[in-house]
């Protein structure tokens, strides 16, 4: 399986074209799940899965387990 994996600051994601940059799945950072709302309103029209991540994954810096949870948003979309 083929993807490509982005690190996105919260700013950008305000100003992105979902349209032209086409994504999957997208995982807010406990910091900055405030801007989740906006998120999802710009992004869940193109299809988009908007999910926090898992915040003990993120804390223990356990890329795997995050990148576990990518796939199960891509799995359960289809």
């Amino acid at each position: 399986r083929q993807m490509e994996l982005k690190a996105v600051d919260a700013t950008s994601m305000s100003f992105w074209d979902y349209e032209k940059n086409t994504m999957d799945v997208i995982l807010v950072a406990p910091q900055v799940r405030f801007k989740k709302r906006g998120i999802i309103q710009q992004a869940e029209p193109y299809g988009v899965v908007v999910q926090d991540i898992d915040t003990i994954a993120y804390g223990m810096v356990d890329g795997e387990k995050i990148f576990k949870q990518v796939l199960d948003a891509i799995d359960n979309k289809a």
